[in-house]
């Protein structure tokens, strides 16, 4: 599972399964805290669909934190006050992005996968109700 798609997961899924991943790796891992999770503001880019240009849309915030593992950095951020997620994805993010550690990887990829799946039911769900609603504004009718 690629980085993108592994933190999705973990941010729109359920929050006990990175506690569960950051728990193990806590137990067999000495991770080097290298900025507590704390709140900052980053600005948001926009492309702008007719000129095809970017530009800042505004500030959000964020709780992010750094960890080491020998010399492998994690990161982790996530929208606004969850110093615990933010903390947790970084470790996930240390020790699933170091090559001698894929097999700690192999352990959680098949509930990884599971929670995709759940996660993709959610947003199909939701984009199925959000289309019920649509209207065409040309002619004014609702489309069911």
């Amino acid at each position: 599972m690629q980085r993108y798609e592994r933190t999705r997961v973990l941010i729109e899924g359920d929050s006990r399964l990175a506690r569960d991943i950051a728990t193990q790796i806590e137990r067999n891992y000495q991770i080097e805290v290298l900025d507590e999770p704390h709140d900052e503001l980053v600005m948001i880019k926009v492309r702008e669909s007719a000129l095809n240009s970017l530009f800042y849309l505004g500030e959000t915030l964020v709780s992010s934190c750094r960890v080491r593992l020998d010399d492998t950095i994690g990161h982790g951020v996530v929208m606004g006050t969850n110093h615990a997620l933010a903390y947790d994805l970084a470790l996930v993010d240390v020790v699933f992005s170091t090559e001698k550690e894929k097999d700690f990887a192999a352990l959680w990829e098949e509930r990884m996968r599971d929670e995709e799946k759940r996660v993709s039911l959610r947003r199909a769900e939701a984009a199925r109700r959000i289309e019920k609603s649509r209207v065409d504004f040309s002619t004014m009718k609702v489309e069911v």
